[in-house]
């Protein structure tokens, strides 16, 4: 920074340059870092007059003395309003502009030098086309943006109260400060007006004093005239570069890329304390559903309805139905103990076989909680109620075994 500072005092002494206030801020930040005082710095950026400034700097003072006095340490000559040049037109303390210009050239600032002017060119034509077409719709004499303005202006206004001396001359007092305003040279005390090219809120409470436009009182860059002569030129398409005249000199060569570790920064460096660029949609006022119970407010895997209390209650309506299952089981096996032992004899396969299936419905029972849904479904179904037919079927199986057993032994 000092290296620029000197080059142009001592190639430039009689230009006028500014500092990015946004960058002065970040630096000033590190320090004073509160939120609080985030606002109070900007208001003596955008301060328009040194009385202004010294009130802003006042208020700023009463938070923090020492960042009060460490924004005389940073120049503000160079980043506040209060001193900037009059006749510019431009009010602006940050570089938006080359920030915006930098972020439009983004892809071809990669690309080799004829490449990259190319392709500027392509995106400068387009642009033209472009604004030409939208200047096709505008109906009014200022430009819709500086309108936009104005009409914030417009409404702090109503707080100025303007009196008249009879020569297009007014004082206005707006709160506990008082400014004087000349409608024949376009000027008002707080510097504003000059600085900008646009009436100020002191300025309009007296143009809206004497009449309803404020069109005269506009700078005439901010006409929509002055625009469309802006783009009144357009830029003549090009062939492509097989079709460019061959030279007779010798064609250059490009350069040794060296390639930097890591990868290549495609964005501006952010300070810490700056907000970090969005990479994902926000889900600000969404509302999540769950895809296991269908129910909003939390997603699957913070589910309790099934893994949690409603699987416990799933599980103790299991374990209740299938205890009872087991003891309708044995109380069959025991309360009919002579027709099983008559219709199968003595033998225990029959047995084995009922122990099978008690083992696989009461092993459905004794599961955790967390047992899938269709298992705990196939366990119900195991554990259905035993019907006459059921009985029948089994002693039919008894006879069957019995049959086929004596037979093999004979």
């Amino acid at each position: 920074m000092q290296g620029i500072l000197n080059a142009v005092s001592k190639w430039a002494p009689e230009a006028k340059h500014r500092n990015c206030a946004r960058h002065i801020y970040a630096n000033w930040k590190k320090e004073f870092p509160k939120k609080d005082y985030q606002k109070r710095f900007w208001m003596c950026a955008k301060a328009p007059c040194l009385m202004l400034f010294n009130l802003a700097r006042a208020r700023l003072a009463q938070k923090t003395r020492e960042g009060a006095q460490a924004i005389l340490n940073t120049h503000p000559q160079h980043w506040s309003r209060a001193w900037f040049r009059l006749g510019s037109n431009c009010d602006s303390v940050d570089n938006n502009i080359c920030e915006s210009f930098n972020k439009w050239i983004i892809e071809a600032r990669f690309f080799p030098i004829i490449t990259m002017l190319e392709t500027i060119r392509r995106k400068v034509m387009v642009r033209i086309q472009e604004q030409r077409t939208k200047l096709g719709k505008w109906t009014s004499v200022i430009c819709p943006n500086i309108n936009k303005k104005l009409n914030v202006y417009i409404s702090l206004s109503a707080h100025c109260h303007a009196i008249c001396n009879g020569e297009e001359k007014y004082e206005v007092k707006h709160y506990d400060n008082g400014f004087t305003v000349d409608l024949v040279s376009k000027t008002c005390s707080c510097r504003y007006w000059q600085l900008s090219g646009l009436p100020c809120c002191h300025a309009i409470s007296c143009i809206l004093f004497k009449t309803n436009c404020l069109d005269e009182y506009v700078a005439d860059c901010y006409f929509v005239y002055h625009f469309k002569q802006t783009y009144n030129h357009c830029l003549n398409p090009v062939e492509g570069m097989n079709s460019w005249p061959s030279s007779d000199r010798v064609p250059l060569r490009a350069p040794g890329y060296v390639k930097m570790p890591g990868r290549p920064k495609t964005e501006r460096r952010r300070e810490p304390t700056e907000v970090r660029k969005a990479t994902k949609m926000p889900k600000t006022g969404t509302i999540i559903k769950c895809s296991k119970c269908h129910l909003p407010g939390h997603n699957r895997t913070t589910c309790t309805n099934i893994s949690g209390a409603g699987s416990s209650q799933a599980g103790g309506s299991q374990s209740a139905g299938g205890s009872s299952q087991p003891k309708g089981n044995e109380s069959f096996a025991r309360s009919k103990p002579t027709g099983s032992h008559s219709a199968a004899g003595s033998n225990q396969n029959a047995i084995v076989v009922l122990s099978n299936i008690q083992k696989s419905s009461t092993s459905g029972t004794k599961r955790s909680s967390t047992a899938d849904v269709s298992t705990a479904q196939s366990n119900k179904k195991v554990n259905l109620p035993i019907s006459q037919s059921f009985n029948l079927c089994i002693l039919y199986f008894k006879f069957i075994l019995r049959t086929s057993c004596t037979s093999c032994f004979i």
